[in-house]
Formats: C-alpha cells, structure tokens, sequence
C-alpha cells in the first residue's frame, strides 16, 4: 500500500515539477537543468518501486530472480544519480553565493548539460561490475537493496560507502557552512537572492541526511559486523523495508523542496 502511494503521488508531482522547470530552462537559467535531471532520476526509482515490493514477498524463479535483481541495480543506479545530482544542485548555489561575479560569466545551459551527462556516465560505473556479474549468489534479494551484492565487499562496499555518502555529505556541509558565512560577514543588508540560494542549500543537505542517512548507516555497520562474524538482524527483512521506505520518500519530497521553495516557480503556478 505504502510504495503504491509512493508511486500514485510521486508520478504527478515530478511530471508537473519537470514541466515547470522546463520553461525556467528556457529563460538560460542553469539550476532547473540540475533539478530536471533530479527529477528523471526518481521517476527511474519510481519505475523500480513494484520490481522492489515483489522481491520482499515473492518466492522467485531463477529467470525472475535474475531479471529483478537487474532491475534492482538499476534503482540503486538511480539513487547514485540523486545523489551526485544534490552535489551539483548544491555546487550551483554556493558558486552564486560565494563566487558571484565567476557564477554569472561561466554558468550556461551547455555546460550545465555537460556536466549532467558526465554525472549520469559516473554513476553508471559502479553498477555495471554488479551487471556483469553473471555468478550472483541467490540471496534473500530483498538484501540487494540495503547491502546490493556481496562481491568482492572488502573493496566494493568501502568505496560505494565514501564516494556516495561521506565525500557527497562533506561537500553539502561545506557548501553550506561557507555560504551561510559568506553572507553573516557581507557588509550591508543580505542579498534576497542568497539568502534563497542558502535555503535551498539548507534543504538539500537536510534531506540527504534524513533520507539517505538511514540507509548508509545501516548498510555500513551490517557490513562491520559481518566481517568481523558477528551476528546482526540488520539484515532482517523488517529493518531492511524500513530503511527502503525512508529512502523511497525522496521522490515525493525532492520536487516539493527543488520547486515550490522557488519564487520564480511559485510564481507561474
């Protein structure tokens, strides 16, 4: 019932928020380029959600299970986009804030383009080792959502953990805190313009941790008490659903915090 709420809510607001931030795109503005990317990035998660609840329930056939754990990947693959695309998103406004006068002359659609392409092949890289692997254990699948595949995890889950998590979670703070000082020490009265940019800083960063930050949590001390052969119920069904379901809610709150925290936005609503 839950991911189906998720899907029946999460579909129309992205649509709409993907439509809005189109015309905005029209108008040179170099942010929705990011957010639109954000956007197809949880209508991905969104297609995935079904393939996700079936695997939790469902005693599966070896040509289903292949077929779903593939899918699964996917889904993981668009939650390293999400996340690389909050970096961007991020990026974006404390080069406004911090870094006006370079912001203004080297911002531009194409190059917003560019890097979003690049930000889309960078997450491919660490799904296609798992894609290519053709000797997948049959596991419980639900357990590819919160731990993906046990190859090789002495390398594979350190890294996943620090390139998607604690580099991204170092960035927004940092992102954060130098613009929140940047505007405390300009002289004068704050800019309107930055102190919007410094809230949608604040809510990107707040999200990430609300959202992603249960998941990773339990995905790294899963992974430190079995290597060290200590048993867990991390790995439970019930724990691991809970963590899916807090990390499945980006995609109803991604648009609500990306668009209607935008004046310009609100204002063609």
């Amino acid at each position: 019932v839950f991911y189906s709420c998720v899907v029946c809510i999460g579909l129309p607001i992205n649509c709409l928020a993907a439509y809005r931030l189109y015309h905005l795109v029209k108008a040179s503005n170099v942010l929705p380029i990011y957010v639109i990317n954000l956007l197809i990035s949880d209508m991905l998660q969104l297609a995935m959600l079904p393939l996700i609840l079936l695997s939790f329930y469902t005693d599966l056939l070896d040509t289903v299970y292949y077929l779903i754990h593939h899918w699964i990947s996917i889904n993981i693959f668009s939650m390293c986009v999400s996340i690389s695309f909050f970096v961007c998103i991020s990026l974006e406004r404390y080069l406004a804030i911090v870094h006006p006068l370079w912001h203004q002359t080297q911002r531009s659609p194409r190059l917003a383009i560019k890097v979003s392409v690049g930000v889309w092949l960078f997450a491919v890289n660490p799904i296609l080792y798992v894609l290519l692997r053709n000797d997948s254990p049959k596991t419980e699948l639900h357990n590819v959502n919160i731990v993906m595949i046990k190859y090789d995890s002495i390398i594979w889950i350190p890294l996943f953990f620090v390139f998607f998590f604690l580099v991204p979670l170092i960035l927004l703070v940092f992102f954060y805190v130098r613009s929140k000082a940047a505007i405390t020490s300009s002289i004068g009265a704050p800019d309107v313009k930055k102190k919007r940019a410094l809230r949608v800083l604040s809510a990107v960063l707040t999200l990430f941790i609300l959202i992603y930050g249960p998941f990773f949590t339990l995905f790294v001390i899963s992974y430190i008490l079995e290597s060290i052969n200590i048993s867990t119920t991390l790995g439970s069904k019930e724990v691991t659903m809970t963590s899916s379901v807090i990390r499945s809610l980006n995609v109803i709150v991604d648009p609500i915090l990306y668009v209607f925290l935008r004046n310009d936005v609100r204002q063609m609503l």
